[in-house]
């Protein structure tokens, strides 16, 4: 007898070459149903024909085709169903295409094409889903389902079912995958076909990748397996809706899985040597992660802000990470979870449309700079994610900027995807280099970070906002961190609830756009890019002085009024100097 792996990939083929020869009789008389064999009738062949052939010729089938000799004898006795009738004499007519196939010569069909290994698959299968007593294996439970599925999938490629080919050796590993996985509780018929379309897919992209060699093969065994698993741990007894979604998901994140593997694992493997785990584990670590976040508890928060695209960027940026740096491992799925639900958490609390777009980015950013900054950054043994400095700042920088506008504000920071990233990137640097950024000072109930986004976005917002562009914007936040980052007495106050840094802008700000100014001043001072060079060179021009105080904040005032009513063309590097002069 066949091996149940083999004999459901015989049956795959035989279903190929029955579908060539009949035109989709198989996959049509197959898909949501019970497994039969949908062979051509030639005329005066009956059920009754198929019983008394092998009762007489019992020593030449039984061998093979127990069943066979099971329905003849019962139709002596309790007699057969109109199923049993119908599984009868489709085993008839295809064990006699093979033996003696000049019985059907007549119908004109490509008959006798399959061998009797696959014929015997095929009864084999159907007899699993049937409920043969004994079976046993988890994968014959599914296997009437799988080979459905991979009839459908390989219909414009049946070679690439081969076991020379990078398809063929992926669904063998599925198989072997799921035969160690105990589906007793859970409803697999949606799962199965999924997760097995989305982890060939994923192959089928990456041809080159997946060439030969047995890592490949424990490689996508770990993806089926860590999908296996999640579905074993939270879709016991669901209903059909929940598995519905539960499935399409969990396609989602094989596929993701096996191209982000695929990309940094198999095509450079050598990166990984020495991390302390196989590459199979490293990826069934990532798997588990990921599944259990789609499915899980928090799955309703977690999945608007996904998609095929995301997910294949974060099992890169943490498999990237591991790679950079080994004692990412310490964590375990655990602290990769932790870490992707804090920054979930935060990042749904936004409005669109930055939720969806961003969540993958910040994932990686965060990841990538934690590999390069691990003592520092990730906090002792990662009991919360609120630990992860990263995380925090990202929390941090996300809801200032994102706030609702107080009624009478003039500007709004409305930011790209790409606007936000530069952001949180120059953040990330600048807590990497200093993580006090997240501490809170003595007297002040907010972070470092939180006080010098909350002071620059304030003095912006009583700007027009036609005046000053979002990305504008960005860079006269950055330039604030910047300013920061060399001095913290810029968040001291100069004047009664203002900070020197809100000061500063407000007298630039204020300055350049008085409605008294002139036209041609207006047009010298009130671009753009004037303006975020006004404002980088008046803050390095406050930091270098003594004090900060109400007299810097007029000087700067005098000297960019200077500077709008001369007749020369705009020179940062004069007021500058005007400030450097100033006593």
């Amino acid at each position: 007898m066949l091996a149940t792996n083999d004999a459901i990939l015989y049956a795959i083929k035989a279903g190929l070459r029955l579908h060539g020869a009949m035109r989709k009789a198989y996959v049509d008389g197959t898909r949501n149903r019970t497994l039969i064999l949908p062979l051509p009738r030639s005329e005066g062949v009956a059920w009754d024909s198929a019983v008394h052939y092998f009762t007489t010729h019992k020593d030449e089938v039984k061998k093979r085709f127990p069943r066979a000799i099971e329905l003849s004898c019962k139709e002596d006795g309790e007699g057969l169903s109109e199923d049993e009738k119908t599984e009868i004499l489709n085993i008839y007519i295809a064990y006699r295409t093979i033996h003696d196939p000049s019985l059907f010569e007549n119908r004109g069909e490509a008959l006798g094409q399959f061998t009797e290994d696959e014929l015997s698959a095929l009864v084999a299968v159907r007899n699993w889903e049937m409920g043969e007593p004994g079976v046993s294996k988890p994968v014959r439970r599914i296997a009437g389902t799988v080979v459905n599925v991979a009839v459908d999938y390989f219909l414009d490629t049946p070679g690439a079912i081969s076991e020379e080919r990078p398809q063929g050796r992926a669904l063998r590993s599925f198989l072997q995958a799921v035969d160690d996985v105990d589906f007793a509780a859970v409803e697999t018929r949606e799962i199965v076909p999924s997760v097995l379309v989305a982890i060939l897919d994923g192959v089928s992209e990456n041809p080159d990748i997946f060439s030969s060699g047995a890592n490949e093969q424990v490689f996508i065994k770990s993806i089926a397996t860590s999908m296996s698993e999640s579905a074993v741990r939270h879709l016991e007894n669901a209903p059909v809706a929940e598995r519905l979604e539960a499935a399409a998901w969990l396609g989602i994140v094989s596929h993701a899985v096996v191209k982000g593997g695929a990309e940094t694992i198999l095509s450079n493997p050598q990166r990984f040597l020495g991390v302390g785990a196989s590459e199979a584990d490293l990826v069934k670590r990532v798997g588990d992660a990921l599944s259990d976040l789609v499915i899980g508890e928090k799955k309703l928060a977690f999945r608007p802000l996904v998609s095929l695209e995301g997910m294949t960027m974060i099992t890169k940026a943490v498999l990237e990470s591991i790679a950079e740096n080994p004692e990412l491992l310490r964590i375990e799925n655990d602290g990769i979870k932790k870490l992707l639900s804090a920054v979930a958490a935060d990042i749904s609390k936004l409005k669109e449309p930055w939720s969806r777009d961003i969540f993958s980015e910040v994932v990686r950013l965060v990841l990538e700079k934690s590999a390069k900054n691990m003592d520092m950054l990730w906090g002792k043994e990662f009991q919360s994610p609120d630990r992860h400095l990263l995380v925090t700042a990202s929390r941090i920088l996300l809801s200032e900027i994102s706030k609702k506008p107080p009624p009478n504000s003039r500007w709004r920071l409305v930011l790209s995807k790409g606007q936000l990233l530069v952001c949180l990137e120059a953040v990330f640097d600048e807590v990497a280099d200093n993580p006090n950024w997240l501490i809170r000072r003595a007297g002040h109930d907010d972070t470092v970070l939180k006080e010098v986004v909350r002071a620059v976005t304030t003095a912006l917002r009583k700007v027009d906002g036609k005046k000053v562009s979002a990305e504008s914007g960005i860079q006269i936040l950055r330039a604030g961190i910047g300013a920061v980052a060399t001095r913290i007495d810029f968040l001291n106050e100069v004047e009664t609830s203002k900070t020197a840094i809100e000061a500063i802008l407000d007298a630039v700000f204020e300055t350049v756009f008085d409605d008294g100014n002139d036209a041609d001043a207006n047009w010298k001072l009130a671009r753009n890019s004037a303006i975020v060079a006004l404002v980088e060179r008046t803050l390095v021009a406050a930091s270098r002085r003594e004090i900060i105080d109400s007299k810097v904040i007029g000087d700067i005032r005098d000297a960019v009024r200077e500077e709008l009513e001369n007749n020369l063309p705009f020179d940062p590097v004069r007021i500058e100097d005007r400030l450097a002069q100033a006593t």
